[in-house]
Formats: C-alpha cells, sequence, structure tokens
C-alpha cells in the first residue's frame, strides 16, 4: 500500500518567544516492510542549524536549533512511503516463547515491567487472558487485541499524557494512546516486552485525521510485531510508524521548549491518501 502523507503543525504564541532546541520524529520509520519513496521537512522561522540522526531508541529524528524571537512556530512534513507487509504473522515463534509468562530479553528491561509494578485490575485481566488462551503467547495477543477492541470505546482526545491503564480499563473508553497504553501493561504482566508507537493508519471512519498510536510486542523469532486494538488487528500493511518507545513520551512527534510567552495555541492538520 502507497501511502501520501501531509503533517502540518502551528504554534501560535500570545508574545514574542524564543525557540529552544527541538526535536523532530515524523519521518517514516524503514524497518524492511516500508520503503520511504520521498520526506522533507519545512520549518518557520528557519532554523539556525538541523541536523538528522537516530535518538536513543532508534527513532529517525531531525533535530532543530533557533536563534531570535517569533509568535509562530510552524512544522510540515510530508512523505510518500509504500507498505509491503500483507502477513502479520510471517514468522515462526522461538519456541521459548510459545508459553505464558515468559522471561523478555535483559537488553529490553525498559521495556518490561514487574507484577509488583502494575495495578491489580490490569493483573487480573492479564492472567485471565493468559488462562483463556492456554498460556500460548500468539493466542494470548490475539484473544488480547480482539477484547480491548469489544470493551473499550476508541475516543478522540486531542491534549494530555495516556492515561494510566486501569484507568481506561475502568473507565471503558479511551484515545488511541490510552488503549495502547493498557494493552501493553497487559503484556508486560506476562513478561512480554512491549513498546508504544506512534504513526499513520490508512482508514478512518472520521473526516478528521490524526497522528495514531497503537503498541508493539518483542516476539524473538518475528522481532518487534505491531497489534492495534481500537481496530482490533495485527498490523500488516495499513500503518506507517515514524516512532517508537518504551513509553509515549519517547514517541511524540514534536519535543521541544520556548521561553518568552506564558501560553501557546497549537493547532494542526493531518491528510492521508492511500492507494
Amino acid at each position: 500500500m502507497r501511502f501520501r502523507v501531509i503533517h502540518s503543525t502551528d504554534y501560535f504564541y500570545g508574545a514574542p518567544v524564543s525557540l529552544g532546541p527541538h526535536i523532530v520524529r515524523l519521518q517514516p520509520r524503514a524497518d524492511g516492510t516500508i520503503r520511504i519513496i520521498g520526506h522533507g521537512l519545512k520549518v518557520a522561522p528557519e532554523p539556525v542549524m538541523r541536523s538528522v540522526g537516530l535518538d536513543h531508541n532508534g527513532n529517525s529524528v531531525t533535530y532543530l536549533w533557533f536563534a531570535g524571537p517569533t509568535t509562530r512556530f510552524s512544522i510540515e512534513s510530508t512523505f510518500e512511503a509504500e507498505t509491503s507487509r500483507t502477513n502479520p504473522f510471517d514468522f515462526v515463534p522461538d519456541a521459548k516463547f510459545g508459553r505464558l509468562p515468559v522471561e523478555g530479553p535483559p537488553e529490553l528491561a525498559a521495556c518490561r515491567a514487574a507484577r509488583d509494578q502494575l495495578a491489580e485490575p490490569v493483573l487480573a485481566l492479564s492472567d485471565r487472558l493468559a488462562e483463556e488462551s492456554r498460556h500460548d503467547t500468539l493466542r494470548f495477543l490475539t484473544i488480547l487485541n480482539g477484547r480491548l477492541f469489544e470493551m473499550i470505546e476508541h475516543d478522540i482526545r486531542h491534549e494530555g499524557e495516556a492515561h494510566p491503564p486501569e484507568k481506561t480499563l475502568a473507565l471503558g473508553i479511551g484515545a488511541c494512546r490510552d488503549i495502547a497504553v493498557l494493552f501493553l501493561a497487559v503484556c508486560r504482566a506476562q513478561g512480554l516486552a512491549g513498546r508504544f508507537v506512534s504513526g499513520y493508519q490508512a482508514r478512518s471512519k472520521r473526516p478528521e485525521r490524526h497522528l495514531h498510536g497503537w503498541p508493539e510486542v518483542y516476539l524473538p523469532g518475528g522481532g518487534w510485531r505491531g497489534f492495534d486494538p481500537t481496530r482490533g488487528l495485527a498490523v500488516a500493511d495499513t500503518h506507517v510508524a515514524v516512532a517508537a518507545a518504551p513509553t509515549p513520551d519517547g514517541a511524540m512527534p514534536i519535543e521541544g521548549s520556548f521561553t518568552g510567552a506564558e501560553r501557546s495555541q497549537l493547532t494542526y492538520h493531518i491528510s492521508i491518501k492511500t492507494d
């Protein structure tokens, strides 16, 4: 599937401000199943320096530095990319990870969590689904994905951090980032390593498009594999990831600071075309 995406972000300030260094995570992630045909990044005011590289989570990022006052800060990311994975289960998992609970790779400690760090309702749901799946890892992930799609109503919340997983579970409603964080917590209760992903999805029932968030779970033999509990589907060629991190703040599309004004206003527009 071919994606053509335009993502415009505008910040307006009540008084002239000085922009601090910024990090932009809006370039598609090339992971062997996504071919980047082209990518551009327009920034105003023009930064005095920009540099591209990888952040500590391996995401492609653009670093920006500014000088001089401004009352507006705009970023427009455009890209064309082609996805090729049509079967989300095109792998044979390592036999040691076939049954729950598992002991995740020590190098992925930041993507895991001890059970005593998780709330009791999350542990109860995780253990119940593990029993239902007969402790089969892939069956557990499939059942979890479908169950959260049925249990949690997907809503749009433009601002704010992701809710704690137990809050989303109690409310029965959440934004994509809330549901992804709940999915990850349920997986981590069984020893699985997972991370939060930001990016774009091909289809939406809503006319307005938004940056999307979903979880990925590390499965030896298959690597990082995505699931989208807002749709109840395993991720294949209908999603394009731009960043991934153990927590949502590490996958923010734009990260930075400013000084000189008490208030700012954010607007954005996203256009996604696929064929």
